[in-house]
């Protein structure tokens, strides 16, 4: 176990960090949103394209994924459509995926629905929508949990 020096656990101790895939080409981006995810006290984990994307979805445990739609290999509308595929045929459960795009209107909106994303936020990533996320995919109550006092 975890002790500070006053013998109590660390704050961490016991509570579980909301793991998250960013999907996220752009250096900028990605390091703004990975900032704004662990102010959250998230862990974050970042594929720069497509096909990464889907192999670290396919095979690790995430609780949230951020999807950039517009990706160098394969679109981002493609990787989440390929993630729904492979949940759906091992009977695992649906992890939300959420379109990181800088045109969420009209076309983009209704095709990231139609691709089974569950929401749609447009760039910059800004530290409210990351704890709106949270919130609306009951996830906020794990990191809540991280600043209770021991």
């Amino acid at each position: 176990m975890n002790m500070k020096e006053d013998g109590k656990p660390t704050s961490d101790v016991g509570h579980k960090k909301v793991r998250v895939l960013l999907v996220e080409d752009q250096p900028i981006a990605a390091r703004a949103a990975m900032i704004r995810f662990d102010e959250l006290g998230c862990h974050v984990e970042l594929a720069e394209d497509g096909k990464s994307a889907y192999e670290l979805a396919s095979s690790h445990q995430y609780d949230l994924i951020l999807m950039d739609i517009g990706l160098p290999d394969i679109s981002g509308l493609e990787v989440t459509r390929l993630i729904r595929m492979h949940e759906s045929s091992l009977n695992k459960r649906r992890v939300p995926i959420v379109a990181l795009t800088a045109h969420a209107y009209g076309d983009i909106y209704r095709d990231c629905l139609e691709a089974a994303m569950d929401m749609v936020i447009t760039k910059p990533f800004l530290a409210k929508e990351g704890k709106k996320m949270l919130d609306k995919f009951h996830l906020i109550a794990s990191i809540k949990n991280k600043f209770k006092k021991a």
